[in-house]
């Protein structure tokens, strides 16, 4: 497996690598911690007849102290990492961020990006910046985004798996075990049903009829419907966790799973994103965006 830590010094950053050494991957994982620094161009500067000499030098450091400043992001968190045992190799770039970041990952064909971000309010969303979102919109490559928070063991992580059952979910659930080799301490395989008190009798009976379920009880019957596809999920991807919990929800996906994560303290919510196409970003924008923002833990957003 290969993974980009984006990182750029801070306590965020760090806080990312702290997550990394818990997070279920193999130590056999090649870990690129990548720093970008964005140097601006001194040509105009230094063109300017009166203050090109003064400005272009001041220029020229700055751009230097950042160069330095990205040297030593990358090695701190490579050093970290390597001194756990992991594969881990310091990578120094230059220019926009975001880009920079999408295009090494996609040079290296890295499975997963990692970075370190704040946002559970409107004002840490807006924080969170144009780099997340940029990565979160384009990069090829999943995406976690780690959130500093304390840790709800001592020990591993504890993870939700939310899933919508349909096609499109299943190829993420096949990528669940490739992202996470490893083992998460427990695992809840989420649904959320959008309105089960809706459903008729006779559609619970079409669903069901084949299916040793309640139809005396229609919004039972259904809840046992898609326990049994939760089951299914959770055989597909069995060697992700060390224990593992189904659990059917009811409202609205984003808030449901943003407040069953606040409620059972996970350290870890996982979703997916459909494609790459302009249609991803319709379904990003409507559920994992919003996840990735409110969410109070870290998110995982699988591209299949």
């Amino acid at each position: 497996m290969v993974l980009v830590l984006a990182t750029d010094g801070s306590e965020n950053a760090r806080f990312a690598v702290d997550y990394l050494l818990r997070y279920p991957i193999l130590k056999s994982s090649k870990v690129y911690c990548c720093s970008v620094y964005s140097p601006v161009s001194a040509v105009t500067a230094t063109a300017h007849p009166f203050l090109g000499g003064i400005l272009g030098d001041r220029i020229a450091e700055a751009i230097e102290s950042a160069r330095e400043q990205a040297i030593a992001a990358s090695g701190e968190a490579a050093a970290r990492l390597s001194s756990a045992g992991f594969d881990a190799e310091a990578v120094t770039l230059e220019g926009d961020p975001a880009g920079r970041i999408s295009e090494f990952a996609e040079e290296k064909e890295a499975q997963l990006t990692v970075f370190g971000a704040i946002g559970v309010s409107a004002v840490e969303e807006y924080l969170m910046g144009s780099v997340a979102r940029a990565l979160l919109h384009h990069s090829k490559s999943s995406i976690l985004v780690v959130k500093r928070n304390k840790f709800s063991q001592h020990e591993g992580l504890r993870a939700i798996y939310a899933t919508d059952l349909s096609e499109e979910s299943a190829k993420t659930r096949d990528l669940v075990p490739i992202l996470a080799p490893g083992k998460f301490e427990s695992l809840d395989i989420v649904t959320v049903a959008t309105d089960l008190k809706a459903i008729q009798s006779i559609e619970a009976k079409r669903i069901v009829s084949d299916e040793n379920l309640d139809l005396e009880d229609p919004e039972k019957a259904v809840i046992q419907w898609y326990e049994v596809r939760l089951k299914q999920v959770e055989e597909d991807i069995a060697t992700a966790a060390k224990v593992f919990r189904r659990v059917v929800l009811e409202g609205d996906p984003r808030k449901v799973l943003v407040d069953y994560a606040r409620e059972s303290s996970s350290d870890l919510l996982i979703c997916g994103a459909r494609s790459h196409s302009m249609l991803s970003r319709i379904f990003i924008g409507s559920v994992s965006e919003h996840l990735v923002y409110r969410a109070h833990c870290s998110v995982l957003v699988i591209r299949p």
